[in-house]
Order: structure tokens, then sequence, then C-alpha cells
């Protein structure tokens, strides 16, 4: 096993404690939540195969399902999260390409380019959390406005935590 496989595989585990033992416990306002396992599928590798992406999303996502009691929308919202994920990437290509030995951190391909790839793939993955949740449009104003506030936290808790981590290094 490679350094890297062993930090994702650390990262993963470290990113679903945290999320399952700490943040689902914190609703602010009672409606809005962050959700900070994202970031374990949006620094998984680009030269990783599609499936096992999506794998990880899904197993990602079943994990909080079941310490949420939310019956299969995270796995739901990981995997598509996953899926529209090489989209993102190749809209978002560098000039000279994505390095295979890089992590998609703002430090390596900068923090415009993160911002971007992060806030497009955290508001897909919210906007199906929230949808599949509610099951209903009835009341789209709060819907809209709990989707825009999870994911100003969430992005405000991965830049966070990158910035926090990456000091250690």
């Amino acid at each position: 096993m490679d350094k890297r496989t062993l930090v994702n595989i650390i990262r993963f585990v470290a990113l679903l404690a945290i999320q399952i033992l700490l943040l689902n416990n914190i609703v602010l306002f009672g409606y809005y939540q962050p959700y900070l396992y994202v970031l374990a599928i949006l620094l998984l590798p680009e030269e990783m195969s599609k499936a096992m992406v999506m794998m990880i999303a899904f197993l990602t996502g079943f994990f909080v399902d079941i310490f949420s009691g939310t019956y299969g929308i995270h796995a739901f919202a990981s995997v598509l999260m996953a899926f529209v994920r090489p989209i993102v990437l190749g809209e978002l290509v560098p000039f000279d390409g994505y390095d295979k030995y890089k992590d998609f951190l703002p430090g390596h391909y900068g923090m415009k380019w993160f911002l971007k790839y992060s806030l497009w793939t955290v508001a897909i993955h919210h906007l199906a959390l929230i949808v599949l949740e509610a099951f209903s449009f009835a009341n789209l104003g709060l819907l809209f406005s709990q989707w825009f506030v999870d994911v100003l936290l969430t992005e405000s808790l991965l830049l966070l935590t990158i910035f926090a981590t990456s000091r250690n290094q």
C-alpha cells in the first residue's frame, strides 16, 4: 500500500468519524447542517476509476445514513456527487492537465480552481440531499435557503479543515 492510499484511508475514516460523532449532532437554527464528509470524495485521486470513486462515495454516504437514520439520502447524494465529479473536473482542467501525483487541494491547483470545483460538486450534493429529505417543493423558499446556507457552511468547514490540516504538514 502506497502513502497516498494510506492518506486517503485515514482521511476517509477521520472525516466519517467527525461527521458521525460531532457534526450530525449540530443543527443550526433547526435547519442548517454542514457535511464535512464530502471532502473525502472531493479529494480522491483523479486517476482512480469512476466505478471505484462511486463505490467509495456510496459507502461514505451509506455510513452517514446508518448513523443518521436517513434511509439512503446521503448515499444517493454522494453517488450523484461522484457521478458529476468527472464532468466538473473536465470543465476545470488546468492548461497543463492534472498531475496524477497531486491531490485536489487549493495549494496544488489554486484557490480559485478549488472553489469552483468544490462549490459545484457540493452544491449538487446538497441539492439532492435537501430535495430528497423534504420530498416536496411545497416550501421552495425554505428549501432554497437551507440549500444555500448548507452549501456555505460546508464550504467554510471544508476550507477551514484544509487549511488547519495543511499547516501541520
